[in-house]
């Protein structure tokens, strides 16, 4: 059985905040078409005409910031701060492992974000409260300190969402500490409409022709980008 999307018309309680994916995706490579490329190997990064990350709101299926980054080897959360402003307080965040960081988790919420993320597989945790447990089928919802050890525990106590799905164990932590507020069946069918962002680079990459660059020179992919970009929106 298959789980269903849940409908964006989602009772999130803050009526001005918005529901958005964060995401970034590695860009193809430039032709060879400069002197400074063509001496290059084929593993080159260089080669790579950057990174596009960016913030995309699920109720209206658009862009809500984008950002071309050209150090493709950058972590992907260099620059994640600029993507947040603007970004009205009480949104919520939907962000893959890339952007798992006990700082990152503890910034979101003392600025008046609301989060979900996957836990990682070896991920440490003490718990402090359960709101419900079945161990027979893997199912937890508690509050729990990230982190085992003292000296690198989170700031702040999220929530452990934890169940199995066809032979796979799925777990997700958020700052949304009230089941209540935000329920597990409608956070595991929120988390998967994250997917809507991998869904628009392959548009992007696919369909508006982002995958053959016309030129090497970083303005002019640029404006192939911008051009892609005004085609979505069309």
């Amino acid at each position: 059985m298959t789980v269903p999307c849940i409908d964006l018309r989602f009772r999130w309680p803050h009526l001005r905040a918005a529901i958005v994916a964060l995401d970034e995706s590695t860009l193809d490579k430039l032709k060879r078409l400069t002197p400074d490329l063509q001496g290059l190997s084929n593993g080159s990064a260089h080669l790579l005409a950057g990174k596009l990350a960016g913030l995309f709101d699920l109720r209206r299926q658009q862009w809500r910031c984008v950002q071309l980054r050209t150090d493709v080897l950058a972590a992907c959360n260099t620059g994640v701060l600029m993507l947040l402003d603007g970004l009205p307080l009480g949104s919520l965040i939907l962000a893959d492992l890339g952007y798992f960081s006990f700082v990152w988790f503890d910034y979101l919420t003392e600025q008046g974000y609301y989060y979900i993320s996957r836990l990682r597989t070896n991920g440490s945790y003490l718990i402090k409260h359960i709101y419900y447990q079945d161990e027979e089928h893997h199912v937890l919802d508690a509050v729990v300190w990230l982190g085992a050890h003292n000296t690198c525990k989170a700031g702040h106590v999220v929530r452990l969402v934890q169940f199995e799905l066809h032979g796979k164990l799925h777990r997700y932590i958020t700052n949304v500490i009230d089941p209540l507020q935000l329920p597990m069946l409608e956070l595991a069918q929120l988390y998967a409409r994250r997917w809507d962002i991998e869904l628009t680079f392959k548009l992007l990459k696919r369909d508006l022709g982002m995958h053959i660059w016309w030129a090497a020179r970083q303005e002019l992919v640029e404006i192939q980008l911008w051009i892609a970009l005004i085609l979505m929106t069309c």
